[in-house]
C-alpha cells in the first residue's frame, strides 16, 4: 500500500489522495502521485518463490568449488572437475535439488543424468588410480559428489563418492589422504581453514577474491583449489513469484528502489544481529525492513511468505522451491 503524500493545502491533499485511490483500483503498481520515499510495498500471496539477485554482493561468495589433494591434481582430473564447475549454473543446481528432494530421484541417478546431459568428460581420457570424493550428509552435496565420481570414472579413474559428514570430519580426511577430493563451498571452507590456523584472512563477497584467499590457506595443507562454479548455496532473500511479477523485481536493488518505504522481513531470530542479514539490507541496499523472527529456511518462513504475512524471507539460494526472479 502506498502512503499518501503530505501537502500544505488540504484541498490539494484531498485531490491527490483521491487520485491515488483511483489509480490503485486500476493497477497493482504504486501511484505516481505519492512521495517516493513513502512507498511501503505489500506482499502478494503465492505458492512459488523467487530469489532476488544480490547485485551489490551482500553475501559472502559460497560458490560450489572442487578441492583436491595436490598429489592428484593433474590431468585429466583437473579438466574433468573444472567441467563440472562450468556446468553448475544456479538454475542447474536448483534443478538437481528439485530432482532429488522433491521428485525423489536417487542422487546417483540424478548425477548420471547431469553428466550425460552436459557431455561432461567428453574428449578427456587417461585417468588412472582410485579417487574417493567426500560428501557431506545432505542431498545436495551427495549429488555433487556423485557427479564428480561419475565424470572421473568416465575419464578413466576408479572413482567413488563417500559420505563422510561435516567439514570438521572430511577436511582432516582430505589432508590425511583418506579421501582425495570434495565438492565444497568456497566461503565456508575459507572460514574453516582460517579458523583452523588462527588466520585473519576472510572470505569475500566477490568469488575471485574468496578463491584467492582460499588458495593461500589450502596450498600449505597440500590441497589444490580448482575453478569455482557460478552456483551458490548461501543465504538469499526471496519473495513470492506473484510479488516479483507485480512489482517487477529481479534484484535487491530493484526492491530498494521500488519500495523505499520498506517491507516486512522474516527469517532466523539472529537476522537483526547478522551483518549479512537485516543490517546488511539497510547498509548495502538502503532497504528498510520490519523484522519478524521465524526460522532458518524452514516451514515458518515458507508459510509466512506464501500467505503474504511477510514480503521478504531469508532462505538458501539453492533451495528446490526457489528460482531466480
Amino acid at each position: 500500500m502506498r502512503l499518501p503524500a503530505m501537502r500544505r493545502s488540504a484541498s490539494v491533499t484531498l485531490l491527490l489522495m483521491l487520485g491515488t485511490v483511483m489509480a490503485a483500483c486500476g493497477s497493482s503498481s504504486p501511484s505516481k502521485t505519492a512521495t517516493a520515499t513513502n512507498v511501503v510495498c505489500t506482499a502478494k500471496t503465492g505458492s512459488t518463490l523467487a530469489v532476488l539477485g544480490d547485485d551489490k554482493h551482500l553475501e559472502d561468495s559460497d560458490n560450489i568449488i572442487p578441492i583436491v589433494r595436490t598429489s592428484v591434481a593433474q590431468q585429466p582430473l583437473i579438466d574433468a572437475l573444472n567441467q563440472v564447475s562450468a556446468a553448475l549454473s544456479q538454475v542447474a543446481l536448483v534443478n538437481l535439488n528439485v530432482q532429488v528432494s522433491d521428485d525423489r530421484v536417487d542422487p546417483t541417478a540424478a548425477a548420471t543424468q547431469f553428466v550425460s546431459a552436459h557431455n561432461l568428460g567428453q574428449g578427456l581420457s587417461g585417468g588412472s588410480g582410485s579417487i574417493t570424493i567426500a560428501a557431506q550428509g545432505f542431498d545436495e552435496n551427495e549429488t555433487l559428489a556423485d557427479i564428480a565420481a561419475d565424470v572421473l570414472t568416465k575419464v578413466g579413474y576408479t572413482a567413488t563418492a563417500k559420505v563422510v559428514g561435516e567439514r570438521e570430519l572430511y577436511e582432516p580426511a582430505l589432508e590425511a589422504n583418506q579421501v582425495q577430493a570434495v565438492m565444497d563451498y568456497a566461503a565456508s571452507m575459507t572460514t574453516y581453514l582460517a579458523t583452523k590456523v588462527n588466520s585473519t584472512l576472510m572470505p569475500s563477497t566477490q568469488i575471485a577474491t574468496t578463491v584467492t584467499v582460499l588458495k593461500q590457506l589450502a596450498t600449505p595443507r597440500g590441497l589444490t583449489v580448482l575453478n569455482a562454479a557460478a552456483a551458490t548455496d548461501e543465504d538469499a532473500f526471496a519473495v513470492t513469484r506473484a510479488t516479483a511479477t507485480a512489482y517487477g523485481l529481479k534484484t535487491l536493488s530493484d526492491l530498494a528502489t521500488k519500495c523505499p518505504g520498506g517491507v516486512t522481513l522474516g527469517g532466523p531470530a539472529n537476522c537483526p544481529q547478522r551483518p549479512e542479514c537485516q543490517p546488511g539490507l539497510l547498509g548495502t541496499y538502503k532497504l528498510k525492513t520490519t523484522f519478524t523472527a521465524l526460522d532458518e529456511d524452514g516451514p515458518l518462513t515458507r508459510s509466512a511468505l506464501n500467505s503474504g504475512k511477510v514480503f521478504l524471507g531469508v532462505i538458501f539460494s539453492s533451495d528446490p522451491d526457489a528460482t531466480p526472479a
